[in-house]
């Protein structure tokens, strides 16, 4: 992180991940100091696989929103407001429609 890799967090590609890798280190500082590098490459490959397999769980948060009594009240809110064509029960179809939306985004 203190080598610029905050920047390259969110782009495509595995710049975040190359940054930690031991051998890239040795070629950026021409040294490495094995008692604060103690990891190797493959244990970067890992561990990034491990992050992009759990990407799948930050649709839960969506999920327990709109299909819990948390989406029952929202359908009884919005039965209540302005909708302008839109019907009230779209709160309850939410949630599939994020899911079929969220979930190609998330695989990327």
């Amino acid at each position: 992180m203190r080598n610029g890799g905050w920047k390259n967090l969110f782009r495509r590609g595995d710049a975040f991940w190359d940054a930690a890798k031991p051998s890239n280190i040795e070629a950026r500082d021409g040294t490495i100091d094995r008692s604060k590098v103690f990891w190797d490459d493959l244990f970067v490959e890992e561990i990034k696989q491990s992050v992009r397999a759990c990407g799948v769980f930050f649709l839960i948060p969506i999920f327990l929103l709109a299909d819990g009594g948390i989406g029952a009240m929202e359908n009884t809110q919005s039965a209540a407001m302005k909708l302008d064509g839109v019907p009230n029960d779209v709160i309850n179809n939410f949630n599939s429609i994020v899911i079929i939306v969220a979930t190609p985004i998330m695989v990327c």
